[in-house]
């Protein structure tokens, strides 16, 4: 049991380093912002006080919020590698296939745009900057990222 907990743990913590890179090439090669974990780590923050704010942005800064927030992000990798191998089992350790792994990706692909319509009304993460225009758009190019080590076509 302790080992497979430890590979589930390996699963998320690889996978979203393979995130993590995908991010960078976008970023060299086409000029995509980096991802800012800043907002994340402050809502994470507050978590304590208040789960939704109109603009995070207006909440109190925390000094570290984007080392919180890569915290969190990784966190939340590895719950979804924890997710994967329970939801493939034990057995697929054994012999894994890109199917359960890329399966497991789609469902959290609105995921992005979700947390920011839900703790960030109209996408407003910032100041009042709207970063999220089209939800449709933002889902598709989170299961293009999210499914290209998963071999999918986007």
């Amino acid at each position: 049991m302790f080992d497979i907990l430890w590979r589930a743990i390996a699963i998320g913590v690889g996978a979203t380093v393979l995130m993590d890179i995908w991010a960078f090439f976008l970023h060299k090669a086409f000029g995509q912002p980096r991802p800012n974990w800043g907002p994340v780590g402050r809502w994470v923050w507050h978590l304590g006080d208040k789960v939704f704010h109109d603009d995070i942005g207006d909440a109190a800064p925390y000094a570290h919020e984007k080392a919180l927030g890569w915290a969190f992000h990784y966190f939340v990798g590895i719950v979804y590698g924890i997710i994967l191998v329970v939801l493939a089992g034990a057995g697929w350790l054994a012999s894994p296939t890109f199917r359960p792994s890329s399966s497991a990706s789609s469902p959290s692909a609105p995921g992005g745009s979700c947390w920011r319509q839900a703790w960030a009304p109209a996408g407003r993460l910032q100041s009042g900057r709207t970063r999220c225009r089209s939800a449709p758009s933002i889902w598709s190019r989170t299961r293009c990222s999210r499914s290209a080590f998963g071999l999918r076509r986007c």
